[in-house]
């Protein structure tokens, strides 16, 4: 071979070169593309997938929001009917209390010695004869009961809230039981106390 021929060569050679160098690197972006792309595709795949446990979380926690709330609206009307009966049953027992407190006054009145008498008969005695037991009754209604709940008291009772006096706790316990004392009616407050606060000490 001439020197021409592998000048030539070597000149052809050296021309193919950038051509070499511009194939090798389009397979390289063509190969880093596609490991981008199967990155991208990997981490598509796990971001929905993760979405849809998301969901599927959502979706539960609503349902079991939906069943809380069902059950709470339940109760809730369950204990509002037995509210209802319990407040019934108060004043079907405060109608009795105060039926059995006349038929008995009725009876000392005409002299005559009932065959039975109410069980706090001999305790409310006690509290309308000692002053100091008047203030523990009144201490007991103020820390045990609002306001409201004092008129609700009086409205038990038979008695109109506005027959009492005071506007505060403290003044309308005083003006309650001095309106049951005066009336002789001390054992029936103290049974339908101990009757709405078992845990009252209200004996």
């Amino acid at each position: 071979m001439t020197q021409d021929a592998l000048l030539v060569l070597l000149l052809t050679l050296i021309a193919a070169v950038p051509g070499l160098i511009a194939i090798w690197l389009w397979k390289r972006r063509e190969e880093t593309d596609k490991s981008q792309y199967d990155i991208q595709v990997k981490l598509r795949r796990q971001m929905q997938e993760q979405l849809d446990s998301q969901q599927q979380t959502i979706r539960f926690q609503t349902r079991r929001i939906d069943e809380l709330e069902k059950s709470r609206a339940r109760e809730f009307a369950e204990s509002e009917i037995l509210r209802q009966e319990m407040d019934d049953l108060r004043q079907e027992v405060g109608v009795l209390r105060r039926g059995v407190a006349v038929l008995t006054n009725q009876l000392q009145t005409a002299e005559i010695a009932p065959a039975w008498t109410p069980p706090t008969a001999a305790r409310s005695k006690r509290v309308r004869d000692q002053p100091q037991e008047i203030v523990r009754l009144r201490g007991q209604i103020v820390e045990q009961f609002s306001l409201e709940e004092m008129n609700d008291l009086a409205f038990q009772m038979g008695v109109e809230p506005d027959e009492l006096s005071g506007t505060t706790k403290r003044a309308r316990a005083r003006s309650l039981v001095s309106y049951m004392k005066d009336r002789e009616r001390l054992d029936e407050l103290v049974e339908l106390l101990g009757s709405l606060r078992p845990e009252g000490d209200f004996e």
